[in-house]
């Protein structure tokens, strides 16, 4: 018997609010091993010949949107849009999330005229689906398309979510990775990398051993 396909839904704003804040979200991933689970789901990337296109990334969310509103990426500034602007607008996905067997898409971009989001292959959304609620991820970790370039720092300031580029490998202790993309290589084993860390508002820090705990408040 065959495993049905995924339907890929329309924007839900009850599905964007029902997300995580990013720490509660991060925490929970490292508490299920999450960094090592994420080698597994590249195998798939890989076998699937999808690596080029998207990434995958923690499902949380930024800061609260009204039902009129869309989270839309112009360059590495994101902001809510109203919907009126965005159905006038050369507005595509680029954040996937699995909900109820169902995939939505949670963010969007702005894109060149002509141009529209990538298609996502039906084997491809059934297996990573399949995987991710066999090993209890499906809450966590989405799809998201990937433009390949160097990482970057992502912040939210207000309604603005902020990326800026990481120069060299800075150490920070209010930073934790949110999306990854994965490569082959020629002479090598296959690689991974950390295409954003979220600033988690210093609520939480990277301990030594590169592990996500809570930091403890002094009391005043």
């Amino acid at each position: 018997m065959s495993t049905p396909s995924i339907e890929i839904a329309s924007y839900d704003p009850s599905v964007y609010q029902s997300f995580q804040d990013f720490p509660e979200v991060a925490q929970a991933f490292r508490a299920r091993k999450g960094k090592h689970f994420i080698n597994t789901v590249r195998e798939l990337y890989l076998r699937h010949n999808v690596e080029n296109t998207f990434g995958v990334g923690l499902v949380h969310r930024h800061f609260n949107l009204a039902v009129d509103e869309r989270l839309v990426q112009d360059g590495k500034v994101s902001t809510p849009w109203k919907l009126e602007r965005v159905n006038n607008t050369n507005i595509v996905p680029s954040a996937w999330a699995f909900r109820n067997g169902a995939l939505y898409p949670y963010e969007f971009e702005l894109v060149s005229e002509g141009s529209k989001a990538p298609d996502l292959p039906p084997a491809f959304l059934r297996d990573l689906h399949a995987l991710l609620v066999k090993n209890g991820y499906q809450d966590l970790l989405g799809i998201n398309t990937y433009h390949k370039g160097p990482s970057h720092e992502e912040r939210t300031e207000g309604r603005a979510n902020i990326l800026t580029e990481i120069v060299g490998d800075p150490a920070s202790d209010h930073t934790a990775p949110a999306s990854w993309a994965f490569s082959r290589s020629a002479d090598g084993p296959p690689e991974t990398q950390v295409v954003v860390k979220c600033d988690t508002k210093c609520d939480w820090y990277l301990d030594g051993e590169g592990i996500l705990a809570p930091k403890v408040r002094r009391k005043l």
